[in-house]
């Protein structure tokens, strides 16, 4: 085996086999309701005190700061 060869090996079959792990997905139901885990709202944390308004303040300084025209002072 040329060492091209091995080495081919060596780099394709670690990524072939790593589509190999199918996992279930599928949403769970008991007597009619979800059972997993609960989505929780973005401002619900310490950060933000359970306050959407100071969450949506956060929010639009950090999307501010990414603005191109903001930032070139035109």
């Amino acid at each position: 085996m040329t060492h091209a060869l091995r080495t081919a090996l060596v780099l394709v079959l670690p990524a072939m086999l790593a589509g190999c792990g199918e996992y279930k997905q599928v949403v769970e139901y008991q007597n009619g309701s979800y059972v997993g885990k609960q989505d929780e709202r973005p401002w619900d944390s310490e950060r933000f005190m359970h306050d959407p308004e100071m969450w949506r303040q956060v929010m639009h300084e950090r999307n501010q700061r990414q603005n191109e025209y903001g930032r070139t002072g035109d």
